[in-house]
């Protein structure tokens, strides 16, 4: 069985004008040899987060109560170790300001805790889904209101 080390992730980039498909290699101490796919907390998002990133679990379209097939990780910085320096992918696709990087990983369909590659005819669906998520769009209809907290108090 196949197992891939790395995984196609949605980044939006700070000093990008819109986002891209990155392979994300998975950490160090995440051993192929069990035999499954890595959980997005086992890719490497090192490069722009240094290890202070919150993973938000996004399962239904933001602010609706519709449920995505595959559902996403979006990474980010909480909003009180967020860099200065505005989002241009973000600005320029939203037309919102949100200081630091995004990165959105996809999950699997039946095995939602696995991380799976994300597709280029996806990008537009994981777009809106990331539009909702900066605007504040987060919560589903008649949702708990604990469900990623912590960017509630940032928009």
């Amino acid at each position: 069985r196949l197992v891939h080390t790395a995984i196609r992730a949605l980044i939006y980039e700070v000093n990008e004008t819109k986002p891209h498909l990155v392979l994300l290699a998975c950490r160090d101490d995440w051993d192929p040899a069990c035999g499954c796919q890595p959980h997005p907390e086992d890719l490497d998002t090192d490069p722009w987060f240094a290890r202070r990133e919150v993973p938000c679990a996004i399962d239904y379209l933001p602010g609706t109560r519709c449920r995505l097939n595959n559902g996403y990780h979006i990474i980010s910085v909480p909003p009180t170790s967020r860099p200065h320096s505005p989002n241009q992918t973000l600005r320029n696709l939203f037309s919102v300001e949100w200081a630091g990087t995004i990165v959105v990983v996809k999950r699997g369909r039946r095995h939602r805790a696995h991380a799976v590659h994300i597709t280029p005819p996806e990008v537009s669906l994981i777009n809106a889904v990331v539009e909702r998520f900066v605007h504040g769009e987060l919560l589903p209809r008649d949702a708990p209101l604990t469900m990623c907290r912590w960017i509630q108090s940032a928009c």
